[in-house]
């Protein structure tokens, strides 16, 4: 992929302005008080253009989403201070296989180490105070000071998010604003806090990292070549969505029609998106409160299809640090997820999936070489056909 076509490709995942629907979902008492047939062309519009991204894509940026721009900037300050801390002080909250909250740097993806260290801090049946048999209990650093005050409120401000874009998600269906809400009274969700340093080629593999990054072999083949080591490898995401805050180094890329595409954030200077200001509404460079949405497994399931999980992945940078921060929403342990009467296709691709086992499971492979990861696929019924993917 040559430099002019990166550069074409990544103003395709589209940025949506999400606003207008917020505004009008904080008006509406009773969930039965909505119907998707009196929105006005605004409102409309925008919530076709949420359903499209969500089929053609699996993935889309949103701004005006509410969550205040210096909640976001503390949030980013205290995420580069702790990694910022040796690796000696980090490893004092270091997470083991009977506990997945906390720090680490030795995760696998695809049977394969990540090239990143990580935190994650995550809620236990809503509460980050709880303690489960799944997951265990969270590990807070003692530096920097406001690390957990300020990570606690932005968790919060991400919990109340995902509650909203979850209601839309069921505007999309066709649903009842409420159809999912009981499946996240109780949930599971978990922020994780990533540091992805510069690349170094392993002892005695030299490679041309920036020629591999935009050869056409890299660009159009599922695994990495040898000697390049990936921030993370390809694989989807298990829970209902993530909301990705990313900083202005890209390195998330989806798989779709047979190649990988750049899925780089406003917050980048760099997007297209910057362009495209007017004098009523000017866009500043960089953008940085944009928040990048992605499918998961479990709203592939509970959709029926309608909307496929992405498959996607981290490349590495050979120069610069790269920070991110994914918000995974998760169902409740004990819940079920399944495809609802009503979505996509006549009858149901899956059966129900626990989401506490299968969560489980999918831990048990990130925390070491497993040899087999826990996927969707094993769910669905002998009728779905072959798992779909992005055309």
């Amino acid at each position: 992929m040559t430099h002019e076509e990166l550069t074409e490709d990544v103003g395709q995942v589209p940025v949506i302005d999400i606003g207008v629907l917020l505004k009008l979902l904080r008006t509406i008492d009773e969930p039965s008080h909505f119907d998707r047939a009196l929105l006005n062309p605004q409102e409309a519009a925008c919530l076709t253009q949420i359903a499209d991204s969500y089929a053609k894509w699996g993935h889309f940026h949103i701004v005006n989403h509410g969550v205040p721009e210096d909640l976001i900037q503390a949030f980013r300050e205290h995420t580069t201070s702790f990694f910022d801390l040796p690796v000696e002080e980090k490893k004092f909250i270091k997470r083991n296989a009977s506990n997945s909250r906390g720090y680490f740097n030795d995760e696998f993806t695809k049977q394969k180490a990540d090239w990143k260290e990580g935190i994650d801090i995550g809620a236990q049946d809503g509460s980050l105070e709880g303690t489960s048999e799944i997951d265990g209990f969270n590990q807070w650093p003692a530096n920097p000071a406001a690390f957990r005050p300020t990570v606690t409120e932005y968790f919060e401000a991400m919990v109340t998010l995902s509650k909203r874009l979850l209601q839309l998600v069921a505007a999309t269906l066709d649903l009842p604003l409420d159809s999912f809400a009981s499946i996240v009274e109780a949930h599971t969700s978990y922020l994780r806090l990533n540091h992805y340093p510069p690349f170094t080629p392993p002892a005695g593999q030299p490679v041309d990292l920036a020629a591999v990054l935009l050869s056409e072999e890299f660009c159009t083949s599922l695994a990495a070549p040898p000697g390049v080591i990936m921030g993370i490898e390809r694989h989807t995401d298990a829970g209902l969505f993530t909301i990705l805050m990313q900083d202005t180094v890209s390195g998330l890329q989806v798989w779709k029609g047979g190649r990988w595409h750049a899925v780089i954030s406003p917050n980048n200077a760099t997007h297209p998106y910057h362009s495209q200001g007017s004098a009523e509404t000017p866009l500043t460079a960089p953008m940085a409160t944009a928040f990048t949405i992605n499918v998961g497994d479990m709203l592939q399931v509970i959709s029926n299809d309608k909307y496929v999980a992405p498959l996607h992945r981290v490349v590495v940078n050979p120069s610069l640090h790269r920070y991110s921060a994914p918000f995974f929403f998760n169902p409740a342990y004990a819940s079920d997820c399944a495809p609802l009467d009503s979505t996509h296709n006549a009858t149901p691709c899956y059966h129900p999936v626990n989401w506490g086992a299968f969560r489980r499971a999918r831990f048990e492979g990130d925390f070491a070489d497993k040899g087999v990861e826990t996927q969707i696929s094993g769910f669905r019924t002998s009728t779905a056909g072959p798992p779909p993917i992005l055309e």
